[in-house]
């Protein structure tokens, strides 16, 4: 043994303590990690870890993964299996597909780049589709590097966002090195930039901290200030001017603009693009997203869940702008607390849904006269749910807006819903064919064999896998009021998935979906305290915290400055 080594106690809770040495125990495989949350880099490393190529996921799927229920060679005839008349092909299931096409994107002046392999590039004349008039205010920068650092930064993120065609201020930018990340300094910066009326804020880390992150965060969203982070790597000489470029697409959409869409989705006619009443859906189509998240096991005693919703403003789709609401956990009729809840309260729905209606008619000058719905997160079992209270809720806020601008009049809006799910174990392999790292080619589709063969449902491996094994997204449409077939559903989501508004890369899923996912994780860094399950709040009863949470975040509001309404901030 060796005696400069830890011991570790294997009793069990509320047992005796029973110490042993390391050397003597052996962690078995495939165990969940117990204890607090990962960092964001053993989070990372444990992903690059954990991903598996397709030609070693496959047959580690046919070998150990058939072995273990029972079906093999190697299997024993005293089975289940071996016992009954049940006879098992041990080869993958080999079922049809066909390819989405990739679309080609609009930019400034009428430039289109093509999706190639789910991936396109920025050429050396690419300007965004739309960058608004010239910012006004100074960038802050605020770091513990040399502002000498700082100074080059801003030099060479200046010469990418004039090239990609936003008008900056001519003011010079204001340096502010912090004495550290902490709380105190930050708010320092923050306040500077605050009375020097910036348009942007920018923080450099030298190490990817979630707590500095998120402190940065909400204190520039509580004031109403655009906020943009920086990883350690953008000094980086072979990494920076790709990850500006990157960076810059997030820094047009916080400041109100549009980055690219879509070739023709910007026209009056959209062909193809479904129908309703047997016409041709056109430019006056309004795509909602929404998603709930919860607590963690850690957090406080009744920290609420988070919902959000997004809505498009206008043909493009590439524009979405937000609203956010804390809903708290039902009670029993024994008082105790029910589990959290994955619907979203009937009430914030429609209260959610108005805001994005209302963001859409500001734009367009009136409401859309179709919606697509696109919601993440939620079971088989919980479908109905969604058609029964949120499908309804959306429907019953548009009226209640029509009706007040029609007085006396009433319109059924038509509304196609799509429930689309990531948590499944289902995975697609290339039958043969050459592909990218092996996986099945982005935009495959199946729709049937392994789909339901009642419901409207398709798997969609939009984005191309550039790591590990890619995981199809399960859509399932739940509402067809625009009467798209499967084709046009199918292409309309693959085209949709190429213009998330960050990247230059298809995801994996619907981007609106992805947006209001994105939202609710921004709602967590308000809540962080809560959620992290802070000392000061261990020990107070479920009541008080929902008090102590409504101090923080009005539940009848988004927690953000309403000056950030307008713009995608949180991306």
């Amino acid at each position: 043994m060796d005696k400069s080594s830890w011991c570790i106690n294997v009793a069990g809770k509320n047992q005796p303590e029973v110490w042993l040495a390391p050397e003597m125990l052996q962690i078995l495989p495939y165990q969940s990690y117990p204890s607090k949350k990962l960092s964001t880099v053993q989070n990372s490393n444990m992903l690059k870890q954990a991903c598996q190529k397709p030609l070693e996921k496959a047959p580690e799927i046919l070998g150990d993964g058939l072995r273990s229920i029972g079906v093999g060679s190697c299997s024993s005839s005293s089975s289940v299996l071996g016992q009954s008349s049940l006879n098992i092909d041990p080869r993958m299931l080999v079922i049809p597909s066909r390819r989405a096409p990739e679309p080609s994107l609009a930019f400034s002046g009428k430039q289109m780049i093509k999706v190639q392999d789910g991936q396109w590039k920025f050429r050396a004349e690419t300007k965004f589709l739309s960058t608004g008039s010239k910012i006004q205010g100074r960038f802050h920068y605020l770091s513990n590097r040399d502002g000498k650092d700082l100074g080059q930064l801003h030099r060479e993120f200046a010469k990418i966002l004039r090239g990609l065609g936003i008008q900056l201020s001519s003011l010079t930018p204001v340096y502010t090195v912090l004495k550290d990340d902490n709380y105190e300094e930050i708010r320092r910066g923050i306040d500077a930039a605050v009375k020097d009326s910036a348009s942007l804020v920018i923080y450099a880390l030298e190490t990817p901290l979630t707590r500095p992150y998120s402190d940065f965060k909400t204190m520039a969203d509580t004031v109403g200030l655009q906020s943009q982070c920086l990883a350690k790597y953008w000094d980086s000489k072979t990494k920076t001017h790709g990850y500006l470029q990157n960076t810059a697409m997030k820094v047009n959409l916080k400041l109100g603009n549009i980055n690219n869409s879509v070739k023709g989705w910007n026209d009056k006619d959209k062909s193809g693009f479904g129908t309703a009443g047997g016409k041709n859906i056109s430019n006056n189509v309004m795509i909602l997203g929404a998603d709930v998240c919860h607590p963690d096991a850690k957090s406080s005693p009744g920290t609420p869940s988070i919902a959000s919703v997004v809505g498009s403003v206008d043909g493009t789709f590439g524009k979405f702008l937000g609203s956010s609401r804390w809903q708290q956990r039902e009670r029993r009729p024994n008082g105790k607390l029910k589990g959290c809840r994955e619907i979203i309260d009937i009430e914030n729905m429609k209260v959610m849904v108005k805001e994005r209606l209302l963001a859409y008619k500001k734009q367009q000058k009136c409401l859309p006269q179709a919606i697509i719905y696109y919601r993440d997160g939620v079971s088989e079992a919980q479908r109905l749910e969604v058609k029964q209270d949120e499908v309804s809720a959306i429907k019953s806020a548009y009226q209640e807006l029509f009706a007040a601008e029609y007085p006396g009049k009433s319109r059924n809006v038509p509304l196609t819903a799509v429930v689309v799910n990531k948590r499944h174990g289902t995975r697609l392999f290339p039958n043969g064919t050459p592909t990218v790292k092996d996986n099945v080619p982005p935009g495959t589709v199946v729709d049937s064999c392994i789909t339901s063969p009642y419901h409207f449902d398709f798997f969609m491996t939009a984005h191309a896998g550039i790591q590990g094994t890619s995981k199809p997204a399960h859509y399932f449409v739940i509402q067809n009021e625009l009467r798209f077939n499967a084709t046009e559903i199918q292409d309309f989501t693959q085209k949709l998935c190429a213009i998330y508004a960050r990247a230059t890369n298809t995801v994996s899923y619907a981007p609106p979906a992805y947006y209001a996912d994105r939202i609710c994780d921004r709602g967590r860094y308000h809540l962080r305290e809560f959620i992290d399950g802070s000392p000061r709040y261990a020990h107070m009863t479920d009541h008080l915290v929902i008090i102590e949470v409504n101090k923080v975040w009005n539940r009848h509001s988004n927690p953000w400055h309403e000056n950030l309404n307008d713009t995608m901030f949180w991306m």
